[in-house]
């Protein structure tokens, strides 16, 4: 036995812990994982719909995600639908989310490829902000790590894998919706 494994065998077995046992876990951070099992917010709440604007895809890419989406049924939310709406530009996304709550916005980075950053400057300032999901025929590491540092929640290579799209989407819902819930909560406490 190394000396390293004795000092820590000796101090758990002082603390009262056998070395087959681990210590018990103590953290000062705790850290929660969304689940895509469910939707269902920490209010009860659970939705029948969510909307996804698109902008920046062309007819073959908002045709593909469309596909994807409204043909997903999840076991756990049987009756739940995917309202997919494109958008002509970054304007009309914004105007979109002024009208109505809308969850995902997914943006092609190969359309341009500074507009993605322009939305998430926009979502900075709303009290309601859609989960960014980038999309890019190049999507690698370095735009994956500057997406997610910049605050957009995904990025999604194309050509879309349906698998792939059904999970990133599921759980941007079920992170909006969570978010949601608990801005909820923290005005009802307020009150």
């Amino acid at each position: 036995m190394t000396l390293r494994k004795e000092k820590m065998a000796r101090s758990l077995s002082a603390a009262g812990h056998t070395t087959c046992e681990a210590p018990p876990a103590v953290s000062r951070h705790s850290v929660h994982r969304i689940e895509a099992r469910s939707e269902r917010g920490a209010n009860g709440y659970q939705p029948d719909s969510t909307t996804v604007a698109l902008v920046g895809l062309d007819a073959q890419d908002q045709a593909a995600l469309k596909k994807i989406l409204r043909g997903f049924q999840s076991p756990h939310a049987p009756a739940f639908t995917w309202h997919v709406q494109p958008e002509p530009s970054i304007q009309a996304v914004l105007a979109a989310i002024e009208r109505e709550p809308i969850a995902i916005v997914i943006c092609d980075r190969d359309w341009a490829a500074d507009d993605w950053k322009s939305l998430l400057d926009h979502f900075a300032r709303l009290s309601r902000p859609p989960m960014l999901i980038v999309t890019s025929r190049l999507a690698d590491d370095r735009l994956w790590a500057e997406a997610l540092n910049l605050g957009a929640y995904d990025v999604i290579a194309k050509p879309f894998e349906a698998s792939e799209v059904v999970r990133i989407a599921g759980l941007a819902c079920a992170h909006w919706n969570q978010c949601d819930a608990g801005r909820a909560a923290v005005m009802h406490s307020v009150a």
